[in-house]
């Protein structure tokens, strides 16, 4: 029982302020406007730039999109792995904050750069042999493979930067530094979207281009994200944070590397096997002409609307996970309800959005017009799911500052294997083409409906049990 109460001891020579104090102190209001904001923001700017990059693309030919579409499902397990290792340093930081244990944060922090380093020495290698044989399990077309060894191959190969750049922005979320997050993700975009033109084609605005096409692409892609990375290490060490990255005084523990994950991997889970249902989807869809196109344009933006969400996630994160650590309920109700009003609000505008102007959004992209007429189709029935997505997305958050990593994990894994994978197998065989979209709204609503008393549940019973450790700690006192 005396371990159990040590970690939450405060140690006297870590009572200096530190940024994170605002966590507790400053009206949760104003806090999760403060740090959410910048999270929206350059979340916002990433959107943009998605949907910007897909139509230089588009002007390249549908083929292009498609070698898009096809290749997003690696390209999703590159961010998954880097969120999912950001996400479990995040909570965990702010958690051991929230305690009072610098130390163990500060040794987290650092674990953190290690796996992000480690992970991508992993697909540099794996650029060599994955992404060809990839793309042939779905086309032969030479065009769109040719495109996919362009894209795909060097986004791997230097997918470091964008890994190291969002696990270290997450660790200074986690101390309530919004601030270099959001100026290194729109630094990163803006320098991506000016490139990007100029890359691609020969001429931009009267300016002579490099005329690289796809590889032109990708590389405006890597010089973004080597720039948000480049930001992102010197806010480390031109100021001092709560926490250091830097490996210097680390003492590498297994346990620690178990700590990032046990958070970290439902949120790997959620985007890896959302890769994974794409990947299933792609296989599905490519029977019909226009399948994998709407599918990629659908995605690209969908991100509009799903973005600003992921910001306001990143914002809420850190204020539940350490108000949970520091036993302060109220503080944590008072976030948890703002946020999911803002979720709900967000999606709402994402729902009118794409019911209302289906047909203006697809005219912006180089489409066919049968592709146009079946990517406003597939507006209107995916749109359907964005409600029921905003709880399932705030439900996942608070398992997450919870340390429930097992319940969120079961819910990414029950809505996308379970829900989406043999709905639209069996909606496909029952409607066609028109009926496969159906499945994930049909996901979205079943997976609510068997998690939420499952979340109230566990949000219940740790407030009970971290209440009982604190009398626990103030009678040891």
């Amino acid at each position: 029982m005396e371990k159990e109460t040590e970690k939450f001891n405060t140690n006297k020579e870590e009572t200096q302020s530190l940024t994170s104090d605002k966590l507790k102190t400053m009206p949760v209001g104003k806090l999760l406007f403060n740090m959410a904001l910048p999270a929206i923001v350059s979340m916002f700017i990433e959107s943009l730039y998605n949907i910007i990059d897909t139509l230089y693309v588009s002007k390249m030919g549908q083929e292009a999109i498609d070698a898009i579409g096809i290749g997003r499902p690696l390209i999703m397990i590159v961010i998954s792995t880097a969120i999912g290792i950001g996400v479990g340093a995040n909570a965990f930081v702010a958690r051991q904050l929230g305690f009072g244990n610098r130390n163990k944060a500060n040794q987290i922090a650092k674990t953190s750069l290690i796996l992000s380093v480690a992970a991508g020495l992993v697909f540099l290698i794996l650029s060599f042999f994955v992404p060809i044989p990839f793309v042939k399990l779905f086309t032969s077309n030479e065009v769109i493979i040719a495109y996919e060894r362009d894209y795909i191959s060097l986004y791997m190969a230097f997918s470091i930067f964008s890994i190291v750049s969002i696990v270290g922005a997450k660790v200074l979320q986690a101390t309530g530094n919004m601030r270099v997050p959001m100026v290194s993700q729109i630094l990163g975009c803006v320098t991506n979207i000016i490139l990007d033109p100029f890359f691609i084609f020969d001429e931009f605005l009267g300016i002579k281009g490099l005329g690289m096409g796809m590889k032109g692409a990708v590389i405006a892609t890597i010089i973004g994200q080597a720039v948000s990375c480049a930001y992102v290490l010197m806010a480390f060490l031109i100021k001092k944070q709560d926490v250091s990255i830097f490996p210097k005084g680390l003492k590498f523990s297994f346990k620690n590397v178990w700590a990032i994950l046990n958070i970290g991997l439902p949120t790997f889970i959620l985007n890896a096997v959302g890769s994974f249902t794409m990947i299933i989807l792609n296989s599905i869809l490519k029977q019909y002409d226009n399948g994998i196109t709407v599918l990629s344009v659908f995605f690209t933006c969908q991100a509009f609307v799903f973005m600003p969400v992921f910001g306001l996630t990143q914002g809420t994160m850190p204020i539940l996970s350490y108000n949970y650590g520091a036993n302060l309920r109220q503080r944590y109700n008072r976030c948890f309800k703002l946020s999911l009003i803002t979720t709900l609000c967000f999606m709402l505008f994402g729902l009118l959005l794409f019911q209302v102007f289906p047909q203006q959004i697809a005219t912006i992209f180089s489409l066919n017009a049968g592709a146009k007429a079946d990517t406003v189709m597939t507006f209107k029935i995916l749109s359907i799911s964005f409600l029921p997505a905003a709880f399932s997305i705030m439900t996942i958050t608070l398992l997450q500052s919870l340390n429930a990593g097992f319940y969120s994990m079961s819910m990414s894994l029950l809505r996308q294997l379970v829900f989406v994978i043999p709905f639209a197998f069996l909606f496909n065989f029952l409607w066609g083409f028109k009926g496969i979209f159906y499945c994930f709204p049909t996901a979205e609503i079943l997976t609510l409906l068997i998690f939420l008393p499952i979340a109230s549940n566990k949000y219940k019973r740790s407030f009970k049990k971290r209440e009982q450790l604190e009398l626990l700690k103030q009678g040891a006192e």
